[in-house]
């Protein structure tokens, strides 16, 4: 019995003197500091200006605001304008149609309200948008001397 586990343990000695023998060539590389960054999603909007009579406005009349839209960040982007009139002369009467109203979106002359911008691919960066406000003919004396704000909303989304 002992000559047999004295042999068995040889034979284990040997297969692994044997099998550590073998040379097997290895190598290993690494790569860090790879950094990266997010892009970034950023629209400026500039100073509305006013067509002349924005604050005489007779029944029939439109007037055109416009302002300038801008991207400044790196991602290129879709974007959505809405307009919308608050205030005294919003008196709802005939049901609000006698109300003054956003008649027309504009993009670069236009008539649209959404676009694209794109500063980081050498694209269109900036863009015009003309909102027109109408007040109806039907306007009665009731809207004499009323005024109101025109709210923009320009909602970008990366493409």
């Amino acid at each position: 019995m002992k000559k047999i586990l004295f042999t068995l343990m040889v034979c284990v000695l040997c297969l692994g003197l044997v099998g550590g023998a073998f040379a097997y060539f290895s190598d290993t590389e690494e790569s860090t500091g790879n950094t990266f960054t997010a892009g970034t999603l950023d629209i400026e909007l500039g100073t509305a200006s006013y067509s002349a009579g924005i604050d005489n406005m007779a029944p029939g009349d439109t007037v055109t605001v416009t302002i300038d839209v801008t991207s400044v960040g790196s991602l290129p982007l879709d974007y959505t304008v809405s307009a919308s009139i608050t205030g005294a002369i919003m008196l709802g009467e005939n049901g609000g149609a006698d109300d003054p109203d956003v008649s027309e979106i504009r993009i670069d002359s236009v008539s649209t309200s959404s676009d694209s911008l794109s500063a980081s691919t050498g694209g269109d960066a900036s863009d015009t948008i003309e909102i027109d406000i109408t007040l109806p003919t039907t306007a009665g004396n009731n809207y004499q001397g009323l005024g109101g704000s025109l709210d923009i909303t320009v909602d970008a989304d990366q493409q």
